[in-house]
């Protein structure tokens, strides 16, 4: 991010920062307004091994290089019995009538109750603490269409995407 040194005009922008947002906000919106298949391999990876025990350096090792080894040794062990997992969802129905609900709210308190009514309020906290910021960029900053990719266009540019993806906007 770079200074504007008290110049006038547009800010600029921590990009970082807007693109983790802009993720965490599609998949909150995503999940009211798509669900979740059920059965579907979700958070797969490596995974450490459930009955591992941290080793005990012996007490007899006290120089500085043998106990750097000792501890390089232990931490490749470690990593090396890491297991492939996969989890599976069980699935969440979509909410269709709260992704509507949302997308009409005109107050905070309606944006707040929405989020309390949804099955994913665990990943609608920011958008609940911080509802009013949302009704402003909504009225604001009304994406070009809301029930597919989040688009700023101008009317022209609208009209190519709409022909190309076939949807009338």
């Amino acid at each position: 991010m770079t200074e504007n040194k008290g110049r006038a005009g547009r800010k600029p922008v921590d990009l970082r920062t807007l693109i983790f947002w802009e993720w965490h906000w599609w998949q909150a919106f995503s999940l009211i307004r798509d669900g979740v298949i059920g059965g579907q391999e979700i958070d797969g990876g490596l995974f450490p091994v459930a009955d591992w025990k941290d080793p005990v350096r012996p007490a007899w090792m006290t120089h500085p290089g043998a106990i750097h080894e000792w501890e390089k040794k232990v931490r490749e062990d470690y990593y090396s019995r890491f297991e492939q997992k996969s989890y599976y969802s069980k699935g969440v129905p979509v909410e269709r009538h709260l992704w509507e609900a949302l997308k009409r709210a005109r107050t905070a308190r309606q944006v707040r109750r929405i989020c309390s009514q949804s099955r994913w309020r665990s990943r609608l906290s920011n958008l609940y603490e911080h509802a009013e910021e949302f009704l402003h960029a909504l009225k604001k900053d009304a994406p070009a269409f809301i029930d597919g990719p989040v688009v700023h266009a101008t009317p022209e540019a609208a009209k190519q995407i709409s022909a190309l993806s076939g949807r009338s906007r």
